[in-house]
């Protein structure tokens, strides 16, 4: 579907924002706190695109399911393989808006 994959587009975008702007709170924790919170708060923004977007996705694929759409197995192939890309930059995301605590 084109919209499974327009969305996961999106939330690999969020994905990368989350990430820049969590690694560069750390960054500027110390030295500048407020500018450091500034970049914690657009992490944690992107962080809730992320959620929502992923939540969209869930729902498209589990409807289609539900009507017995056939999807390509390289269709599956690539949605997993994008999921995974995202599970592991969130991961390090992650750690970088744990660090900022």
């Amino acid at each position: 579907k084109r919209e499974i994959k327009e969305i996961s587009e999106f939330i690999n975008d969020e994905v990368d924002g989350v990430l820049e702007y969590a690694k560069v709170a750390v960054f500027y924790k110390d030295k500048y706190p407020t500018l450091a919170s500034t970049y914690n708060k657009l992490a944690t923004t992107e962080l809730q695109h992320v959620q929502l977007l992923h939540a969209e996705a869930t729902k498209l694929i589990q409807t289609a399911e539900n009507k017995a759409i056939e999807y390509p197995s390289w269709m599956r192939d690539k949605w997993d393989h994008q999921h995974k890309k995202v599970i592991d930059k969130m991961a390090k995301a992650r750690m970088y808006l744990d660090m900022f605590k």
